[in-house]
């Protein structure tokens, strides 16, 4: 196994079990752990003190061990762990790949369309408005180590949490989380927007409040001169 490998591999390892992550889950802190790890911490360690994460020892606590199932799993974290299994499982059974027109060899994979395309329908799908953002990688580098981690990282799909073959497209400002399509109906009547909106929200607060940090870095500087 190549370094490299070994680099990815530790990325996408829980700290408890040592192994790849099974089920991750987050805590309040943002580290990561399986559920299976987590439960068995849990109940070695439940205490009247409490628990604490077994990286930054932050305190959390749980009423049972079955709350955990519950928690959230970061979409980067899953992102990553879904592209390596992707890309691992084209490596392994590598030997030709149809392109999906299924007549001609595929000559790259689309890591968003999850299909392999010849030279001509690359070029296409390079070109078009909808696909033109896509990423798009070789068949060499799908089987090159010294790209698996970048193309690992890089993939910029996120996944419901329930619903982990369907991407997040929605988020619901009553429950304050995002979601998929299939989970409109958990949120009945609550008020559902579009990610890419509250995206553009968020950029427009965030660049009202640089102006104003520099207007007032600006008014201080004047007032001392």
């Amino acid at each position: 196994m190549s370094s490299t490998k070994n680099e990815l591999d530790l990325d996408l390892e829980c700290s408890l079990c040592k192994d790849i992550f099974r089920e991750p889950k987050t805590l309040g802190c943002l580290h990561s752990f399986c559920l299976e790890c987590l439960e068995i911490y849990v109940e070695r360690n439940h205490s009247n003190i409490g628990l604490k994460c077994p990286i930054c020892r932050t305190p959390f606590q749980f009423q049972s061990k079955d709350q955990l199932a519950n928690l959230s799993t970061d979409s980067y974290l899953l992102n990553a762990l879904n592209a390596q299994s992707t890309i691992a499982s084209h490596c392994n059974n590598f030997s030709s790949f149809l392109c999906s027109d299924e007549e001609n060899e595929a000559t790259h994979y689309c890591l968003d369309c999850e299909e392999h395309y010849c030279e001509v329908c690359t070029k296409s799908h390079k070109t078009m408005k909808v696909t033109k953002n896509h990423q798009l990688i070789s068949i060499e580098e799908m089987l090159n180590e010294n790209q698996l981690k970048s193309l690992t990282i890089s993939s910029p799909r996120n996944y419901c949490q329930i619903h982990q073959e369907k991407e997040i497209e929605l988020f619901c400002e009553d429950c304050k989380e995002a979601t998929c399509l299939l989970c409109i109906s958990k949120h009945p009547s609550h008020k559902l927007l579009a990610i890419s909106d509250i995206i553009d929200n968020e950029k427009q607060l965030l660049i009202d409040l640089i102006n104003q940090v520099s207007f007032i870095s600006l008014f201080d500087s004047s007032t001392l001169s």
